[in-house]
């Protein structure tokens, strides 16, 4: 795992309620049952969004966000983490998480500054 992986693994993981494990060999991070995000081998993150942001992405930042054949029907964007602005995908990371969490967990998260 790269620095800037781990960077954005540390990230995930100060989202309450989600948990790291393993899927296909690779790190995957869920709330509850629900995949938030997965890395895969070559550098690049699975991350689950709806379908107007993902738009977004794909439009304003090609380099770093992606489609392949294989995810397009799906609620799924693919990040180059390498290529990806930091602080942008930080965002991105949160605001998918504050859609996947149950309520409280995003209140419990309240008053604390943005990752």
């Amino acid at each position: 795992m790269t620095d800037t992986s781990e960077r954005v693994r540390q990230t995930l993981l100060t989202f309450p309620g989600i948990v790291e494990s393993t899927a296909y060999g690779s790190p995957i991070f869920k709330i509850g049952k629900t995949m938030i995000a997965r890395f895969r081998d070559d550098g690049v993150m699975v991350l689950k969004v709806d379908a107007m942001t993902r738009d977004v992405m794909l439009d304003t930042e090609p380099a770093a966000y992606f489609l392949e054949d294989h995810y397009r029907p799906h609620p799924l964007v693919l990040v180059r983490i390498l290529l990806a602005e930091p602080h942008r995908l930080n965002a991105l990371m949160e605001q998918c998480w504050k859609e996947l969490a149950p309520k409280r967990l995003v209140g419990s998260r309240l008053g604390k500054p943005p990752c």
